[in-house]
């Protein structure tokens, strides 16, 4: 028996030795990817709105989109404090890279961390996409066959605009659960109302005109929407 016990200690310790390194923070290797990303979002950008057609403009604008799903999604590890462990950074960067696409994260951070309550153990998980028996028996027609082509609807169509508009309402929803998101989403939608402004003005100013922002944006959207939806929906089936 006491060889059986020393046996379990030394798995035991070899086991909390092998994965040590992922309960550290690790500031330098977080903030080089963020600034890497972040580089390749800004210098395509910058490459794209030179574009001399708009074919150009649309390949380049796509492979801005496809850098920033990656920058966005580096931002979940500041949701647990651990993309770079500097609270100030975890906190403030993440916001504004987000809400230039009219990304709620303050807001999302909270929902997330309900998400970690409550999953595989609470239905009213903010981040469940599996349907029960129960509530497909119960939706409308038209909700039973949303569920029947989830996949598709999810990624294709409602994309990145889908993400947002749920969040936002999650936000609304569960407030007496989670009382400090009405901050959450004032500060939210402040910083997104203004930096989209600023973004706004600025293209009408250098001359870009505030159509071809908006066709940028949508973009994007899509294809931060597409890439992000595929994500959310591999994870439950992959893990």
């Amino acid at each position: 028996m006491v060889a059986n016990l020393q046996t379990s200690t030394s798995l035991e310790q070899d086991l909390r030795t092998a994965v040590a390194d992922l309960h550290g923070v690790h500031p330098g290797q977080g903030l080089r990817r963020f600034l890497l990303i972040g580089s390749a979002v800004v210098g395509l950008s910058a490459i794209a709105w030179q574009a001399p057609n708009p074919f150009l403009f649309t390949v380049l604008t796509v492979m801005v989109g496809i850098a920033y799903a990656f920058w966005l999604i580096s931002t979940h590890d500041a949701t647990h404090r651990t993309l770079t462990g500097w609270r100030w950074f975890d906190t403030l960067m993440p916001r504004l890279i987000s809400w230039p696409m009219v990304w709620p994260f303050g807001t999302y951070a909270l929902i997330h961390r309900l998400h970690h309550g409550w999953n595989g153990t609470n239905l009213r998980d903010p981040e469940r996409i599996q349907w029960t028996l129960a509530e497909y028996q119960q939706a409308s027609a038209l909700l039973r066959w949303y569920a029947r082509h989830q996949w598709m609807i999810d990624i294709f169509v409602l994309s990145g605009l889908g993400l947002i508009v749920k969040t936002l309402l999650q936000g609304l929803s569960l407030q007496e659960i989670q009382p400090r998101l009405r901050l959450q989403l004032a500060l939210d939608l402040s910083g997104i109302i203004l930096i989209q402004s600023s973004l706004i003005a600025l293209a009408y100013v250098m001359g870009y005109g505030i159509l071809k922002y908006l066709l940028f944006w949508l973009l994007i959207e899509r294809t931060v929407g597409i890439i992000i939806q595929t994500r959310d929906h591999l994870e439950p089936v992959v893990l």
